[in-house]
Formats: C-alpha cells, structure tokens, sequence
C-alpha cells in the first residue's frame, strides 16, 4: 500500500508542476482577468469618431427617398459618432444611375446603395441594398440602413390607412408593461432571466467539467502508459513495484491533478458570476455529489484506458480501441438538453445504469433541479462501487501482461487468456 501511494503521490507531483499543467491551472485567472479588463475598458472606454457612411438612393417608386432623408437625419442627432451622409439620385435616366451607383459601390466611392423599385413597399422584395465588401467595422452602419427604410416603409403604411405611427411606436414600445406578471418557483421566489439562464446552464457546467477533467487526464494516463512502454521506462518501474500498484498509483495520482483543475476553473467561474451578478444557486450536497460521482467516474474510466494503453505500441494502435469508450464519454455532451428538460425521462434513468456514462448522466440530472429518486442515487452509487473494483482487476489482468508485449499488438484470444489467468 505505501509503494502504491508514493507512485499516486510521484505521478500527481511530476503532473502538476509540469508548465502544461500550470498554463491548464492558471488558465481560469488569465480569462477572468482578461474579461474583467476588456469589460472595464468597453464599458469607460471612449468610443472613437467613425467616418460618415456614404449611402446612394435610387428611388423608382418615389415613396422612399424623402422620408429616409428625414429619418437619416433623426438618426445623426442621435447618434453623433456613426453618422450616415445620404446622396440622393439627381434625376435622369435611372438605368445609367443604377450603373453608376454599382460601380461606385465596387470602387468604394459608396458604402451603401439603397435600390426601391416601384412596388415599394407594398410588394415584397422591391428593395435592394448593395453593400461593400464585408467588414465588422460596417456591420453596424449596414444594420441602422435597413433599419431606416423598414422604419420608412412602416410609416407610409400606416398614413395609407389613417392610422398614426406615432401612437403605433408609443403602443408598441408599452406592450410589455401592460400587465406586471410575477413569475415564481416552487419556493416563491423570483427569479430575473438572466438567473433562470443560468440555472439552465448550470446543469451543463458540472457536465462539462467532468468531461473535460476526465478525458483531458485519461487521454494523459494513456499517452503516458505507451511512452513508458515504448522507452522501456516501465520494465525499471515493474522492478520496483507491482503491476497493481504501478497503474493504481497512476491513476489515484491524476484524478486528484484532475480534481485540482476542476477545483480552480469551478471557483473562477462562480467568481465572474458573483461579480457579474448572476444568482446561481448551486447546493453544497450537489458539490458533494459531484466530487463523489467525479473520483468514480475518472477510476473507471481510466481503468479502461490504462488497460487499452498497455496493449499499445503507439497512439495509432490505441485510437482504434479508444474509439468505444470515446463515443460512450461524448454521448451525453450530444444529448444534454434533452436530458436535462427531462431528467427523469426513460433515455435519462436507463443511461444512469450504464457505468461509463452514469456519472456524466448522473450529475446533469441532479443539477436539472427536478427531484430524483433516492433509490436511483443509491443504485447508480452501488453499481459504480462495484463496477471500479471489477474494472481494476479486468484492468491489472491486461496490464501485468500486456504491458510487457512489444511489437505485434495481442489478439483479442490471447487477451482472452490474459484474463483467465490468476
């Protein structure tokens, strides 16, 4: 027992203070700090003058031009830094205009050319804007442009059947404030939007983060067993200690390197969304839960992985076989949001039973919010309880021998025999 825990303590060790690890470690802070500090100078920053935006008008239906000039210069008082310049069509042939016009659009002597045909704007489709090659810079200047004529379209509309847009805009801007509806929990309490979208994320966060701590430290597990084995590194460690204890060290070691890295990007994201306001409501038995399902769910997983890896020469032979337990782990990333709007659905309680994925599944029904069976708790605990001793031995039979084996990979007969030995 010490032996195998001065490898678990060696391989956590020799993880951690790798600068892979530390960038992993840090990586939470450096976000939170970058976000902090962008917000911080978006929200007190000065916003620089941008040029005028020069926008042509071609208006066949004679409806159009007029108004948007007014409305054109509605928009600049209201918003000094992104000024729009309209340039009405002169008169003329308006076929030799439409020419023009594009052809300044492609030669950039035009932002914007607004083209209304003579059904406009009771036919659909009568309007065209042309726009220069696309540019975030312009998006916005392109969005206030079809803003404006829709806006322009709308007033025509409304004088052509005597209604008043004025009180159409006043109506429409109180249709939310008609009525104060109070929305409330089970417990009375209001929530704002902004809390219930995180209490539907938050379900997905503890997913994604025993995902990520259990993949990212297995695919490690595996990549280290092949290299050792390749270098021959692993003979000098088997003269040491026992098969046993040389993979349970490894593994004991990085689920807890993984639990440290869960344990700091869990805490920096509840502390941008304590600073940016958002309520998350988040148990202390759902911690609980998930530490427990997380140390099970990785023991089991990685048993498997350790025992793919030694029967490996190099990480293409191991892909292969990976694949399986691969699509099992990434299933409950594809199916999270149906899982978590009903959690205690058919899909979501047969899933539960299914050992490498019943953490995963496990942990985002708990976070759902909805009550769950306590016999189900205790049953997915007791089948991983019994699955983790059964994996490790699968697991040791295939190690003690494959680990040892180079250059033809086992058949699936000899690794038959492998785990009919005693």
């Amino acid at each position: 027992m010490k032996r195998l825990i001065k490898v678990a303590q060696n391989e956590f060790r020799e993880m951690v203070w790798r600068k892979t690890f530390l960038l992993a470690a840090l990586g939470p802070l450096l976000l939170v700090g970058v976000i902090l500090h962008f917000t911080k100078a978006t929200v007190k920053g000065p916003r620089g003058q941008q040029p005028p935006r020069r926008v042509a008008v071609l208006d066949r239906s004679g409806r159009l031009a007029g108004r948007l000039g007014e409305m054109v210069d509605q928009h600049n008082a209201s918003h000094p830094q992104a000024q729009l310049r309209l340039i009405a069509d002169a008169g003329g042939d308006p076929n030799e205009s439409d020419r023009r016009y594009q052809q300044e659009i492609r030669q950039g002597q035009l932002d914007f050319y607004v083209q209304v045909g003579e059904g406009f704007p009771l036919e659909s489709k009568s309007v065209t804007i042309y726009g220069r090659q696309s540019r975030a810079a312009a998006m916005a200047a392109g969005a206030a442009v079809e803003g404006l004529v829709n806006r322009a379209a709308f007033e025509w509309r409304c004088e052509q059947e005597g209604i008043s847009p004025q009180l159409v805009n006043r109506l429409r801007s109180q249709v939310t404030h008609w009525v104060e509806i109070d929305t409330q929990t089970g417990e009375q309490r209001k929530r704002s939007e902004a809390d219930m979208v995180t209490g539907m994320m938050v379900p997905f966060f503890f997913l994604f983060m025993m995902f990520m701590a259990v993949m990212s430290m297995g695919q490690h597990l595996l990549s280290s067993v092949i290299e050792e084995k390749s270098s021959r590194v692993m003979e000098v460690l088997l003269s040491a200690v026992s098969p046993f204890e040389l993979m349970a060290g490894k593994i004991l070691g990085l689920a807890g390197a993984g639990l440290l890295v869960v344990g700091l990007w869990t805490g920096s994201a509840f502390a941008a969304a304590h600073w940016r306001g958002l309520a998350i409501d988040v148990p202390p038995s759902m911690l609980g839960y998930f530490v427990a399902y997380y140390v099970l769910g990785f023991l089991l997983t990685t048993a498997l992985l350790v025992g793919i890896g030694s029967v490996c020469n190099n990480i293409k032979e191991a892909q292969s076989l990976v694949l399986p337990v691969n699509l099992l782990m990434v299933l409950p990333m594809m199916i999270w949001y149906n899982l978590a709007q009903n959690p205690n659905g058919t899909l979501a309680v047969a899933l539960s039973f299914v050992p490498p994925t019943t953490p995963m599944i496990m942990i985002l029904r708990l976070g759902s919010g909805a009550p769950i069976p306590a016999w189900q708790i205790v049953a997915t605990f007791g089948l991983l309880v019994a699955s983790v001793p059964a994996a490790f031995y699968l697991a040791a039979k295939i190690f003690r021998t494959g680990i040892l084996l180079y250059g033809k990979r086992p058949t699936l007969g000899q690794l038959m025999q492998c785990l009919r030995q005693r």
